[in-house]
């Protein structure tokens, strides 16, 4: 076994959710009792040598981001780049830690109203009174293994955020899979507006609160290409776009018209790249054929 393998894993891990949630190692560090400057040692021979300062920490970052000291240690996190796969990776987490924990109690679904076709059986639990999980066994995805969807529902709003082919092992193992998969290799992955909203306030009741202000910096640049312009109709393609940003457009906005969603809720929050300058967008549904996007006046 090469434990410094493991100890630089831990290390970087814990410095990308530190990034992802804007939250400065130095506080980390100060909350689990070890000195400055430990994450960065950690895959040093000195530092490995003792085990008390590395639990420390590894329980502290397991109870603060609510993410398992197992993933902290085989988990890649630098895996997940996009914001739908890091979001579903850490909502998956979130219920793995919860879950594990027995602060969600999962039953058998006997609501007949809430089923999808094809299913053999499902999981529900009740978050509260807005928002609930199902998690549905499904009887073929492909040729060899079943099936398990991930369903978020927010009211009277369900949405599939990710479906994913597996063996088919109790509640706790399809967690487990989906959590695996997130990104990776979920068949499917979407997060509507209606799901990601139910996700925010999930995960912000749990003490993982998204970085909002680092959402809208990320598109700052397709708000200052917009801002001060007199043209009542802007017209600009995906390539254009993220030549502007300097980055790839996640793949939800090739494929889901509510990526360009002009949500005045701000569940989305790149959308205030446009909005704050004074447009909306248009005619969305050709826009996602031809790759472009019509920004109009407001």
């Amino acid at each position: 076994m090469n434990i410094q393998k493991y100890m630089k894993r831990i290390s970087n891990n814990i410095k990308v959710l530190t990034k992802w949630y804007d939250y400065k190692i130095g506080e980390l560090e100060k909350d689990a009792g070890v000195s400055l400057g430990y994450i960065s040692r950690i895959s040093s021979k000195e530092e490995s040598s003792s085990s008390m300062p590395l639990m420390n920490i590894l329980v502290e970052t397991s109870n603060k981001f609510k993410v398992s000291i197992d993933s902290l240690i085989y988990i890649d996190y630098s895996k997940f780049i996009t914001e739908d796969s890091k979001r579903l990776y850490l909502f998956v987490e979130t219920l793995l830690y919860l879950t594990d924990n027995g602060r969600m109690k999962w039953q058998i679904n006997n609501d007949k109203d809430i089923k999808i076709d094809g299913a053999i059986g499902s999981y529900a639990v009740q978050y509260n009174k807005n928002i609930s999980f199902y998690i549905f066994a499904l009887e073929t995805v492909n040729d060899d293994y079943p099936g398990f969807s991930l369903w978020v529902s927010n009211r009277d709003k369900k949405t599939n955020v990710a479906t994913v082919t597996t063996y088919g092992p109790p509640l706790y193992e399809i967690l487990r899979e989906i959590f695996d998969s997130a990104g990776a290799h979920a068949d499917s992955v979407f997060i509507d507006e209606s799901a990601d909203s139910a996700i925010r306030c999930f995960m912000a009741e749990n003490g993982n609160v998204f970085d909002e202000a680092l959402e809208q910096k990320k598109y700052k640049p397709l708000f200052d290409r917009l801002n001060g312009r007199k043209d009542d109709e802007i017209t600009l393609t995906f390539f254009e776009i993220e030549q502007c940003l300097g980055f790839e457009l996640p793949k939800s906005a090739y494929k889901y018209s509510s990526f360009w969603a002009n949500n005045e809720n701000g569940q989305h929050h790149h959308c205030l790249s446009w909005l704050n300058a004074g447009y909306k967008t248009v005619g969305i549904s050709k826009s996602l054929i031809d790759q472009y996007v019509t920004f109009k006046k407001i």
